[in-house]
């Protein structure tokens, strides 16, 4: 469907046809980037979070190893 994927909605403006499919394609490829965008962002949120917290415990490990 039009509103599941961007094939779907590539699909559905190329059926609509004339400048509102023209339209319709900007703004489902529009929609697409900046879904990808986002899901980027967030990912790269995701891995930094990950990242100090490993750095966080590996420090707490190192720390408390070397007092032993």
């Amino acid at each position: 469907t039009a509103r599941a994927t961007l094939g779907g909605a590539l699909s559905a403006a190329d059926s609509v046809g004339g400048p509102l499919g023209v339209e319709l394609m900007a703004r489902a490829r529009e929609g697409f980037a900046q879904g990808l965008e986002m899901t980027a962002v967030i990912g790269a949120a995701v891995v930094l979070a990950a990242a100090v917290a490993a750095v966080m415990t590996l420090r707490r490990v190192a720390w408390q190893g070397g007092s032993s």
